[in-house]
C-alpha cells in the first residue's frame, strides 16, 4: 500500500533544485497510543512517519540529504579529563556543519515526508491502522491527486 504523485512541485524551487519526479510516498512507521481517563471514554492516536521514495528508482530521497562537516568552533562547556576530573566553563570544541544536498529535509516535509497522527474509535481493529494513516493522508490538500499504488 502507497501513494504515488509528483514530488518536486510543492515546494518552491531553490536555485539548482532537481525537476519534479514522481513521488512514491509509503508509511514507514506507525506508532499507537491508547488512553483510557478514569471515568471517560478510551481513545487511541495513531502517530505514523511518511517517507518518499524515486518511483522509478525506489531510492529513498532522504538518503539525498548529506551532511558536510564546516568549520569547527568552540564554546563554554564541561569537559572531562582523561583523569576523570570535570572542568567547568572550559573552551570546547563542537563540530558546524552544513547540508549539501539535492533536497533540504524541510522541503521533504513539505511534500509530505512528515509525522502524522489521527485518532480513531477504539473498536478499530489493529490491522486497519495502516489503512487508515492513508485514508487520513488522501484527505489532505497534499495528497488530493495522489494515486493508489
Amino acid at each position: 500500500m502507497a501513494l504515488k504523485k509528483k514530488f518536486g512541485e510543492t515546494t518552491d524551487p531553490y536555485p539548482d533544485a532537481p525537476p519534479p519526479i514522481d513521488g512514491y510516498y509509503r508509511v514507514r512507521q506507525l506508532n499507537t497510543w491508547y488512553e483510557k481517563n478514569y471515568g471517560e471514554e478510551p481513545g487511541i492516536a495513531v502517530f505514523f512517519e511518511v517517507e518518499i521514495l524515486e518511483f522509478d528508482t525506489m531510492e529513498n530521497l532522504m538518503n539525498k540529504v548529506k551532511w558536510v562537516e564546516g568549520e569547527p568552533q568552540t564554546a563554554l562547556g564541561t569537559k572531562m579529563t582523561e583523569e576523570g576530573e570535570i572542568l567547568q566553563d572550559v573552551e570546547v570544541e563542537m563540530g558546524v556543519g552544513a547540508y549539501n544536498q539535492e533536497y533540504s529535509t524541510e522541503g521533504l516535509a513539505q511534500e509530505g515526508a512528515t509525522g502524522y497522527a489521527i485518532e480513531l474509535p477504539v473498536d478499530t481493529p489493529y490491522n486497519k491502522f495502516v489503512e487508515k494513516a492513508y485514508e487520513h493522508l488522501k484527505t489532505l490538500d497534499l495528497f488530493k491527486d495522489a494515486e493508489d499504488c
